[in-house]
């Protein structure tokens, strides 16, 4: 095909640099997995029970051996005698490099799941998948930092259907535009593997990545010093994602009086395999309160977020 000169313009091509622009660029995080199985030849691996089914069904999809570990207090692995991969979830970015590194001299052949620590560099020689919807307003795309080649072959994923609700939200409001964004949620499921779009790969070249990382410090900073009395959970980093706020049992009702108040807390990890039974340590994690961060706030949001929480918590 003969390449269109003139007529009408199409978005902007922008020029910078991309955060991890020497890794591999994907559709999706759970293609980074598939495309690992495939190329590594991968027969069987283990994954967590507190996990995001989409990774539990990628595995499915590609009909290998699967089998479920608990994990600790510290979201370590509780896991012996491994006979293949292990699926390293880093829930909220809490797991420390060194740990990583850890866990790889044990069990040899691991895969980092980095969706909630975009910024936490990968560790030589561990295959880590990163995800960008998870941090930034894009429609799709993912990284892998692996030691492998991707075909040059590999089809571009198109997107110009699933932009609908992040234009929709920048104009209007969230709730207008939500029945789009999960649709185009489930559009991820039929995704075949492909290389990131075009469209999210312009985004990723322009974000001021300094002040995302600086913005999200700081919210967590603020969220950790005014609710360090009600938190039950033991932390040692800080993480990027989102706060996690693990509360008592007569709390629990606080994630729906705070989407009453227009602050949508999502709840991870509730898809558990059938027939799967959590540990006493993973009934505890379904407590957490996931409270936003992101760069799209402040001081005075975080403010507006603990103050909500803390009326609550004195009639409760």
């Amino acid at each position: 095909m003969n390449k269109e000169i003139g007529g009408y313009l199409s978005f902007e091509n922008l020029n910078g640099k991309e955060f991890y622009d020497k890794l591999l660029r994907f559709n999706s995080s759970r293609n980074c997995l598939r495309f690992l199985i495939q190329t590594k030849k991968i027969k069987k691996i283990y994954l967590p029970i507190f996990l995001c089914d989409v990774v539990y069904n990628a595995c499915l999809k590609e009909q290998i051996e699967i089998e479920f570990y608990h994990i600790n207090e510290d979201f370590s692995p509780n896991l012996n005698n491994v006979n293949g991969y292990v699926y390293i979830v880093n829930y909220y970015g809490l797991i420390s490099n060194e740990e990583l590194l850890k866990y790889k001299n044990i069990y040899n052949n691991v895969i980092v799941d980095n969706t909630h620590a975009f910024f936490q560099p990968p560790v030589e020689g561990i295959d880590t998948i990163y995800n960008c919807r998870k941090y930034f307003g894009v429609p799709d795309g993912a990284y892998l930092s692996t030691d492998i080649k991707i075909s040059s072959t590999l089809e571009i994923q198109t997107v110009k259907d699933m932009v609908g609700h992040l234009l929709g939200r920048m104009e209007e409001n969230a709730s207008s535009y939500y029945n789009e964004f999960s649709n185009n949620d489930k559009k991820f499921d039929l995704m075949e593997i492909k290389q990131m779009s075009s469209f999210t790969h312009n985004i990723m070249k322009v974000i001021d990545y300094d002040d995302v990382l600086f913005k999200r410090k700081s919210n967590y900073n603020l969220l950790d010093k005014k609710l360090k009395e009600i938190q039950k959970l033991k932390i040692k980093n800080t993480s990027t994602f989102m706060y996690p706020l693990m509360v008592e049992d007569n709390l629990l009702d606080l994630r729906k009086y705070m989407i009453e108040n227009k602050i949508y807390v999502p709840c991870l990890w509730n898809n558990i395999p059938q027939g799967i039974e959590l540990n006493n340590v993973e009934k505890c994690f379904q407590k957490i309160l996931p409270l936003p961060i992101d760069q799209r706030y402040d001081e005075k949001d975080m403010e507006y977020i603990s103050d909500l929480i803390f009326k609550y918590v004195q009639k409760h």
